[in-house]
């Protein structure tokens, strides 16, 4: 069964300022979700730190890529 519609999001086109804050959120999240399998110190996670991680540094660069910033 295809998806034909959205419930929680708007499927508009995003100004760029826009497409950075939702940038942002993603790598807050991304983030916080790291932070937590490292807490674990559970050596069967480490092929998956090592996944986000990589995609963390490939998120950051799209951000950065896009004139954002980050706090100091």
């Amino acid at each position: 069964m295809a998806l034909n519609e959205y419930k929680f999001i708007e499927n508009t086109p995003k100004t760029s300022e826009e497409q950075k804050e939702m940038l942002k959120n993603e790598l807050t999240a991304m983030e916080e979700h790291h932070l937590l399998l490292v807490s674990k110190e559970d050596v069967s996670l480490d092929e998956q730190i090592a996944t986000i991680e990589a995609q963390i540094l490939a998120k950051r660069t799209e951000y950065e890529n896009m004139g954002g910033t980050y706090p100091e």
